[in-house]
């Protein structure tokens, strides 16, 4: 018999605030405007520069999105910055997954409060099912709360891999029976 690799990916785009986008629009334009001011008055360099910087900083953070991979029992989830730029938020063991359920749920209600790390790695957006989840590190022993939107076929195998530690809303199991 093979034994066969499991892997499921799935991307979560963060909805970013319009006032981000704004402010990254407006520096765009002053840094423009203070180029053109520059052939008059050659000092307004540097504040031109300084413009050009904060312009493509704010452009960069316009765009950002979350990777979701699970494989062979490990679940990884990175931040991706400016559709380039990527940065590990958290690797973790199925094993080492103290509980994932729904938000204000009552798996979850003994860590709320709690003082502990929070990793916000959601979406964002409005009538999305958020799942909280609580990670201890092997090496010490601390818990991570983790807010997630993992997709139903990631839900789906670390609900079958722990039942005892995964809760899945009525919704998600539901949709999780259609894929079995």
């Amino acid at each position: 018999m093979y034994q066969q690799d499991i892997f499921y990916e799935c991307t979560v785009e963060r909805k970013v605030p319009g006032s981000v986008k704004a402010m990254a629009y407006i520096s765009a334009v002053l840094a423009f405007l203070n180029f053109l001011m520059m052939l008059i008055f050659p000092p307004m360099l540097i504040m031109a520069l300084l413009f050009a910087v904060l312009s493509w900083y704010n452009f960069q953070h316009t765009s950002l999105s979350f990777d979701y991979s699970y494989t062979n029992g490990e679940l990884d989830i990175d931040k991706v910055i400016g559709g380039r730029k990527r940065k590990n938020v958290i690797t973790t063991k199925e094993a080492n997954i103290v509980v994932l359920a729904p938000t204000h749920t009552d798996p979850v209600r003994p860590y709320i409060g709690k003082s502990m790390p929070v990793k916000d790695c959601s979406s964002h957006t409005k009538g999305k099912n958020y799942y909280v989840m609580i990670v201890k590190d092997e090496l010490t022993a601390t818990e991570t709360k983790v807010i997630c939107e993992p997709s139903i076929e990631i839900l789906n195998i670390l609900q079958r891999m722990n039942p005892s530690r995964v809760t899945l809303s009525d919704e998600d199991k539901a949709r999780a029976r259609k894929l079995s």
